[in-house]
């Protein structure tokens, strides 16, 4: 995965250009185009990456960590 990254690709993002977009230019090993529906099977990872309600900004290849955004929501009741 690191071939992919270093051309800033996310491969944790299945909402990325990489997935989504037809027209994304991509140079795999074998020289051939691939389709949106074999990058999913191939690349993106079948694991549970940030919880529910988060998304994922990225990884830190580094310390090979996922980099997770999530809303903070009080759910503190008032005293009346």
């Amino acid at each position: 995965m690191v071939f992919l990254t270093d051309k800033n690709i996310d491969v944790f993002d299945s909402s990325g250009a990489f997935y989504a977009d037809l027209f994304f230019e991509f140079d795999s090993s074998t020289g051939r185009d691939i389709t949106l529906e074999d990058k999913l099977k191939e690349f993106y990872p079948n694991i549970l990456l940030c919880d529910k309600g988060c998304t994922s900004k990225g990884v830190n290849l580094a310390v090979m960590k996922i980099i997770c955004s999530c809303d903070f929501k009080n759910n503190k009741k008032k005293n009346r």
